[in-house]
């Protein structure tokens, strides 16, 4: 009769993948000879008491541990078995811990240590107290990753140490969250066939040959196919990112059509980052909208929704730009900015401090700036302004203005470390390409294109 001792490390018990390896070398050994008595010990079932180092089973009692608990049965188990299989994951390149607390406890079977220096090879570190020549030592491991090589050298090395290179079986699997998938159960039975033929050697005390072995720790899949897989499965269980974006019109994508009549569109593809890098993207941008009304809506809006993982806050083209209606009303005497200076530093702050004492972290916005010639050539349609188009200010001291309040934005993000989209240097490299609509405030679709590169730089290193 041909007694093997199947020890089950892993977790999941039954239900493990790697038990599956392990049942279809059962399965070979069966075919082999029908004297087999498999004694079968799940550790998730077991309550073993860690080794606490005493090294009684050295000493005092040489052979023979202390503590008196379900070890003592599998001691004996394992001296008598012909075979004995170690069934189990590698979740981070070792053995699981309930695993390591079970071969620390094999200690009593092994010699006792006496200071010798020792070259590790064929032979094991410590000797068995018992003779182990005529005794199979199989290990039966799977691991997620895509392949073998490398992924099991700490492994090899601690069983190297406790049993001898050569002197053991390694069958180390990878990929194996392949095998809970239905639809690959073809090319799964195939590769159980492996083991089963390995099984069969087992029974039959034949030598496992090298070509097997190597048989036996193949990827399942091409590594391209695998990363496919892994990939959707992560995407479909790892929750996606919140992102609240609040600003004005540019983060809306809006652009004027042939007739004037304004429109949003996704032209800066944030429909398609989403996707790329598994976020959601609530767009809470409000064409027209000063900081002063972003702040507003912004604290309405978090008051009925959970806490995003980041905040974009994008504002100061339209507080920089000019009451133009105040302007026509006071026949060009009075031209004052939508936001003052002084309030919008205020507002951005506010802002930025709204979400800070929430833990939330924020990035602002540099808008670039609009097309001067452009937008005065724009205002000049508006029939309210006729009267005071001789009036309009000289170009560069919007310029200015722009400036200033663009200084403001980067001592903000300096101050409390934010992160920066910079959407200013976009058009430094246009080369003279038509980048803004007509009128002179909206990018046209090449501008907006050219926010894309700046946002994806943000949204990817969430």
């Amino acid at each position: 009769m041909q007694r093997v001792l199947v020890i089950n490390g892993s977790p999941k018990g039954e239900r493990s993948n790697t038990m599956q390896l392990t049942n279809a070398v059962l399965s070979g050994m069966r075919q082999a000879t029908d004297e087999i008595d498999v004694c079968m010990k799940n550790i998730c079932d077991m309550d073993i008491t860690p080794c606490v180092g005493c090294m009684s089973c050295w000493g005092k009692t040489p052979g023979k541990c202390v503590v008196g608990d379900c070890m003592q049965e599998v001691y004996e188990h394992f001296k008598m078995a012909d075979t004995v299989i170690f069934s189990f994951p590698l979740y981070f390149f070792g053995m699981p811990g309930a695993m390591k607390v079970f071969v620390d406890r094999l200690m009593p079977l092994m010699e006792t240590y006496r200071g010798a220096v020792k070259t590790i090879g064929k032979d094991a570190f410590h000797e068995f107290r018992f003779d182990t020549s005529d005794k199979q030592f199989v290990i039966i491991s799977t691991c997620g990753y895509g392949r073998a090589e490398e992924i099991f050298d700490s492994l090899t090395k601690e069983m190297d140490f406790i049993f001898g290179s050569g002197n053991y079986y390694p069958l180390y699997c990878p990929q194996g969250e392949m095998f809970a998938i239905e639809a690959l159960k073809p090319q799964i039975n195939c590769y159980l066939e492996r083991y089963r033929a390995i099984g069969t050697c087992l029974g039959a005390h034949e030598v496992v040959t090298e070509e097997m072995l190597k048989a036996a720790s193949e990827p399942i899949l091409l590594q391209r196919a695998f990363e496919m897989l892994v990939n959707n499965y992560w995407d479909q269980v790892t929750p996606k990112k919140k992102v609240y974006l609040f600003g004005d019109s540019l983060m809306k994508g809006v652009m004027p059509d042939a007739d004037g009549m304004y429109h949003s569109s996704d032209a800066i593809g944030f429909s398609d980052m989403q996707k790329k890098y598994r976020f959601e993207l609530s767009n809470f941008a409000m064409p027209t909208f000063t900081t002063t009304q972003i702040l507003t809506y912004m604290k309405t809006v978090a008051a009925g929704k959970e806490l995003p993982d980041l905040v974009v806050l994008e504002g100061g083209g339209n507080d920089c730009d000019h009451d133009w209606p105040r302007f026509a009303k006071t026949n060009g005497k009075e031209l004052v900015n939508r936001v003052p200076l002084v309030q919008f530093e205020r507002n951005l702050r506010e802002m930025v401090l709204f979400w800070t004492k929430k833990h939330v972290p924020c990035a602002l916005v540099i808008t670039p700036p609009i097309d001067m010639n452009k937008f005065f050539l724009h205002l000049q349609k508006d029939e309210r302004l006729h009267a005071v188009r001789d009036k309009f200010p000289d170009v560069s001291r919007m310029e200015q203005e722009y400036v200033e309040y663009k200084k403001i934005m980067y001592q903000v993000i300096e101050e409390y470390h934010l992160s920066c989209i910079d959407l200013s240097h976009c058009f430094d490299a246009c080369n003279g390409m038509e980048i803004y609509s007509d009128d002179g405030m909206h990018p046209n679709e090449i501008g907006y294109g050219m926010f894309k590169s700046v946002f994806e730089a943000c949204f990817s290193g969430m």
